[in-house]
This record gives C-alpha cells, sequence and structure tokens, in this order.
C-alpha cells in the first residue's frame, strides 16, 4: 500500500503541475480500474481531476470488457491507474493502444496480494448461507 501512495502522490505532482502549465483549470481525465481506485485518486486529485472507473458496482473485473463508451473516452484520458485485476490481462494493452499519450500507472507492482481464504473444496466462503438445519463441516 506504501507504494501505491507513493506512485498517487508523485503522479498528482506530476498533474498539478502539468495543469499549471496550460493555464486553464481544466479537470485531467483520468481513469482507474475499479472503484476503490477511483475513491482514492479523487481523494488525493481533488477537484483537479475527472477520474472514471471502468468496473463499476455490481459488474465482475474478472469478466468485464469495456464499454465502447469508456474505450471512446479513454483516447482523452491522460492517466490510466491499473490495479493487477484479471480484465486487464485481456485489455490493458488495448486501452493503452486507444491512447498512446496516455501514461498507464501499474499501482499493483511492489504490493503481495492477500490470497483469498476457500474451502477445502476450493469454493470461497460464505457462511451467510449456512443454516442451522444445514451446517457446513469445516475446520477453522
Amino acid at each position: 500500500m506504501r507504494l501505491f501512495g507513493k506512485t498517487v502522490s508523485a503522479l498528482f505532482v506530476w498533474m498539478v503541475f502539468t495543469a499549471g502549465i496550460g493555464g486553464a483549470a481544466e479537470k485531467i481525465p483520468v481513469f482507474v480500474s475499479i472503484v476503490p481506485q477511483e475513491f482514492f485518486v479523487q481523494q488525493i486529485g481533488k477537484d483537479r481531476v475527472d477520474v472514471q472507473a471502468m468496473v463499476r458496482p455490481g459488474a465482475s473485473p474478472a469478466t468485464y470488457e469495456p464499454k465502447p463508451r469508456q474505450v471512446a473516452a479513454l483516447t482523452q484520458a491522460e492517466v490510466y491507474f491499473a490495479a493487477g485485476v484479471p480484465f486487464e490481462a485481456a485489455w490493458l494493452q488495448k486501452i493503452a493502444a486507444a491512447n498512446p499519450n496516455m501514461k498507464v500507472v501499474h499501482t499493483e507492482q511492489g504490493i503481495e496480494k492477500i490470497p483469498m481464504a476457500t474451502h477445502p473444496h476450493g469454493e470461497p466462503e460464505d457462511h451467510a448461507k449456512e443454516t442451522e438445519s444445514e451446517p457446513h463441516d469445516h475446520d477453522h
């Protein structure tokens, strides 16, 4: 998380510097992969950035495909923050090709991912579905 903070902070300084050169107070168009990133970038960039998340709430980063409207908007973006989510494996090169001038920042670099807990039979844990009449036999 420390690397992510440094990356975002460094990029924010760059955005402030380049926004000052242009003279106008236009918002810098920025894309992120997932909504939690959108929150962080918006909090850091404040009113200087226009942040859009590719994967909206309710959609899965594992099966996501960009909408045509998003691909069109990406041609105007100055920065894309990648997070290492599954859809990026198939789409990040295409996203970058849509706008060769867009800077792609890999915020996942140097971050060790923690595996999700699973049951012995490979399914994610979901104790909310268990009932007293149908307890699931497991050791935790």
